[in-house]
């Protein structure tokens, strides 16, 4: 199985930026995505809730490097936002940390073991690829399905959640903190929450990652393509207009934190919304339609919307 991977990035920020990111191939929401998915949930936790939740970003190892690659003239306010947006980023940045190493089967992205499961803060110099996605099994085609390993990224969201909600150190909580700004994230892109098994490919196709689409060169990933859709901008600053134009998730749906019924919902969105035409069941696909992009970018903006409100609830309720 194979989930591919990615990072992110005004004059020294750029710069900084660069020392922090590592690029890589894309691995779920691209940093665009992740940033504006916390830029959301920032602007909705309560004063109290975000006073702890910038304390806790403080303790991030990278902290540092965020803060001098923000430069002296963003405002306060501004400034928190953006490390809280940019620790959201930070799952997918130790990939190109040389400190840390890949663990598990199968490159990293399937758990094996105690280790698979270990929550011990930032002295984890694991990588835990298989954190980041829940392998739903598909098969249009009957193929035998395959079952879905754990842990992953629904049980790791249950972990964090208990931390925040509990008397462990602030350091466990930062760490933890980090962790689940990310997988609200990763579980609403549609594609983390897939595994469409077929002849051709009976392994599967681990979210996309085994689908190209050749109307570019080198040829796209599926995968890739959902994880950029949004913007393929890396600066922090970038995400803000972004995020005040985006219409607000419904109450309803955002009130919704069962976690099982967010991993549905992609499942269910891979199955109305991506793997449908130009997408067939090959593995190849030869071109994206304006139809199907236009689609892809509104189903985006829905899901990140929505991540972000359910991000922030979840906070407001259990962060200590």
């Amino acid at each position: 199985m194979n989930k591919a991977k990615k990072l992110f990035g005004v004059s020294s920020l750029l710069t900084l930026l660069a020392l922090y990111v590592v690029p890589a191939p894309a691995y779920c929401w691209n940093d665009f995505g992740h940033m504006a998915v916390a830029g959301i949930a920032y602007k909705q936790l309560k004063p109290q809730v975000r006073q702890r939740a910038d304390h806790l970003v403080q303790l991030n190892p990278s902290y540092s490097v965020w803060l001098a690659a923000l430069g002296p003239k963003v405002s306060d306010q501004d400034k928190n936002m953006m490390l809280f947006m940019l620790a959201a980023t930070w799952p997918d940045a130790i990939k190109g940390d040389s400190s840390y190493q890949s663990d598990g089967l199968d490159s990293g992205y399937r758990p094996d073991g105690i280790t698979s499961s270990i929550n011990a803060g930032y002295s984890d110099k694991l990588l835990h690829k298989y954190w980041h996605f829940v392998d739903l099994p598909l098969s249009p085609d009957k193929t035998k399905l395959l079952p879905v390993p754990s842990p992953n990224a629904e049980t790791e969201i249950a972990v964090c959640r208990s931390t925040l909600a509990s008397t462990s150190s602030d350091e466990l909580k930062s760490y933890d903190l980090n962790w689940l700004l990310h997988l609200v994230g990763d579980l609403h892109q549609p594609l983390h929450c897939v595994n469409r098994i077929t002849k051709e490919l009976p392994d599967g196709d681990s979210g996309g990652n085994a689908v190209k689409i050749y109307d570019s060169n080198p040829p796209t990933l599926l995968h890739s393509f959902w994880d950029e859709i949004l913007s393929s901008e890396r600066n922090p600053a970038s995400v803000i207009p972004f995020i005040a134009a985006l219409p607000a998730a419904s109450a309803r749906q955002a009130g919704n934190l069962k976690v099982e019924k967010w991993v549905k919902e992609s499942f269910a969105l891979c199955k109305s919304k991506v793997y449908v035409a130009p997408v067939g069941i090959s593995s190849r696909v030869e071109k994206l339609t304006p139809e199907y992009k236009q689609s892809a970018l509104r189903v985006a903006k829905q899901r990140v919307a929505l991540a972000g409100a359910r991000l922030a609830n979840i906070l407001n309720a259990e962060l200590q």
